[in-house]
């Protein structure tokens, strides 16, 4: 991924598999893998982690996840809120990203 990508939709059938820390991400198939087991997200979530990897731990800003992920539509604070707060437990769980 490249910061070619920043700011275009964020389509899971496109993306291509990446790693971040010791998980693999597959958008395709909305799956992550860590040490051998696999969990599949939910395609928001998986759209808004690929989102946020697209930018390489620059900040991203909530309208700009919103254009990526949601295609610009109005999105109340909890949808967002409970994404972000997904990935973080993802995060944590694995011990493999911040």
């Amino acid at each position: 991924m490249t910061a070619d990508f920043a700011g275009q939709r964020v389509d899971l059938a496109l993306e291509a598999d990446f790693r971040l820390g010791g998980i693999e991400v597959r958008p395709s198939t909305r799956q992550v893998e860590s040490g051998g087991a696999a969990e599949t997200l939910e395609p928001r979530i998986m759209q808004v982690l690929v989102a946020l990897a697209r930018k390489r731990g620059q900040v991203v800003s909530r309208d700009e996840l919103i254009e990526t992920c949601w295609e610009g539509r109005i999105v109340g604070d909890d949808a967002l809120n409970r994404c972000i707060s997904r990935i973080r437990k993802l995060g944590e769980a694995k011990g493999d990203f911040r």
